[in-house]
């Protein structure tokens, strides 16, 4: 009997043992990489915008509980309320009243309407202000929080969501949240397309 060479393999005509099942492994690895990339992209074309790292936004605090809303509006208008915010709103324990100022862009409108989502639901009252910036429509209210004897919102769902259409002018809108709570203060506003 010959003596086989060193790195030398007989060939019997069989294949090596777990060569099929290594290459149907890797043909099942494949199909899952590409199954994970359009579950990936179809995820990523359902934008969620929130207020804070996508949306920055200017915050008032207020003590006397009196701020108006036209004094509000005021005070915005001024240069002196400070920087922009760029975090998701948390105050914490305070018995202090918030005002927050922001504007939506008419680029967020570019899938159709949106809807802004408020949580958490132990808000005492949150009070929501916004109209198109072209300056000229009026200014819409919504009212929720826990202790607020108005409805959640347009949807029934278990946090208030408030349907944004989207803007005549083409300009985007503009808001101003009034938050209010004994309880920790955190307001996690999101904005969903359909």
């Amino acid at each position: 009997m010959p003596v086989p060479l060193p790195g030398y393999v007989e060939f019997t005509g069989q294949r090596p043992a777990g060569l099929f099942q290594r290459r149907f492994s890797l043909v099942r690895l494949i199909f899952l990489l590409i199954g994970l990339c359009h579950a990936v992209a179809a995820y990523s074309s359902t934008s969620v915008l929130t207020l804070g790292p996508d949306i920055p936004y200017r915050v008032i605090a207020e003590d006397s509980k009196s701020l108006s809303f036209q004094d509000a509006r005021q005070r915005f208008g001024e240069a002196d309320t400070g920087p922009f915010q760029t975090d998701v709103f948390s105050a914490g324990y305070s018995d202090a009243t918030y005002w927050l100022n922001f504007s939506l862009p008419q680029e967020a409108f570019a899938e159709g309407k949106r809807w802004l989502r408020l949580a958490p639901t132990y808000l005492d009252h949150v009070r929501v202000f916004f109209r198109e910036v072209d300056g000229d429509t009026p200014w819409r209210k919504y009212e929720t929080g826990d202790l607020s004897p108005m409805p959640r919102g347009d949807l029934d769902y278990r946090f208030a969501v408030i349907e944004l259409p989207v803007p005549d002018a083409g300009r985007g809108y503009e808001f101003l949240i009034r938050v209010q709570s004994t309880s920790a203060t955190l307001l996690h506003a999101t904005f969903w397309d359909e």
